[in-house]
């Protein structure tokens, strides 16, 4: 599997799903755009291609900050418990894949704290 491991300190459980639903858009986006077609669809938290199960993601808290695991197949082992695709049958590097999702998801945090400071609160 291809991991995504990220940490958010002082963030609440809603926050953190959140994030995890923009991390796993970004990953749809990333691979429908390298193989140019929309080929990924999101249901949630979940990927799928052709109505197999590309990833596993889960989200989460602990008492100081909030957890995101998205893991994707790059292969198949035969035990899957559900019908499953992979990156391999996509013909998708996932070091290229990678890259390109941290660099969105960055991208993405930073436009978000800006975001925070440009407005005012309404009272």
């Amino acid at each position: 599997m291809l991991h995504f491991i990220v940490e958010h300190f002082g963030v609440s459980l809603k926050e953190i799903v959140l994030r995890q639903r923009i991390l796993v858009a970004i990953v749809a986006e990333e691979i429908n755009f390298i193989k140019g077609q929309m080929i990924i669809n999101r249901k949630g938290n979940d990927l799928f291609y052709n109505d197999k199960k590309l990833s596993v993601s889960i989200a989460t808290v602990s008492r100081v900050s909030g957890l995101i695991h998205l893991g994707l197949n790059i292969s198949l082992d035969k035990k899957v418990p559900v019908d499953a695709a992979c990156l391999t049958a996509l013909k998708i590097k996932p070091e290229e894949l990678a890259k390109k999702v941290l660099q969105r998801y960055a991208e993405e945090q930073d436009n978000f704290k800006k975001s925070l400071v440009k407005v005012r609160s309404v009272d």
